[in-house]
Formats: C-alpha cells, structure tokens, sequence
C-alpha cells in the first residue's frame, strides 16, 4: 500500500466485510492505520467504530 502524500494522511481505512481478516487488519494497524472492518458473520466481534463505518457508502458514491 502507497504512502499518502496528502496534507493530511488518514488514520482509519473504511473497508467492507469481503477484507475481514486478522491478517489484513494486523497489515493495517503495522503501517500506523486504524482498520474499521466490520466482522464476518460467523467472526468473533471484533472493535469497528459505527459512525466511521456508516459513512462508508459517501466513498464508495463517489
């Protein structure tokens, strides 16, 4: 993953259920971002913050 040249780099990656995984959400976390990844189904409940995760269709519109 690219490092974000912006003035402002983001802290958190909005993903769907499709990227669940310990593996990705440990890739995440190692290069300093916040993953917000709502568990798979039959995954054990894992920290998701709702109001990050229910803007994410206002990136996925664009």
């Amino acid at each position: 993953m690219p490092r974000c040249r912006t003035p402002h780099p983001p802290t958190c990656v909005v993903c769907d259920r499709g990227y669940a995984s310990h593996k990705f959400r440990e890739y995440l976390r190692d290069r300093g971002y916040r993953p917000v990844i709502p568990p798979r189904k039959n995954d054990p409940e894992v920290a998701c913050p709702r109001w990050a995760y229910r803007h994410r269709h206002l990136v996925e519109n664009l």
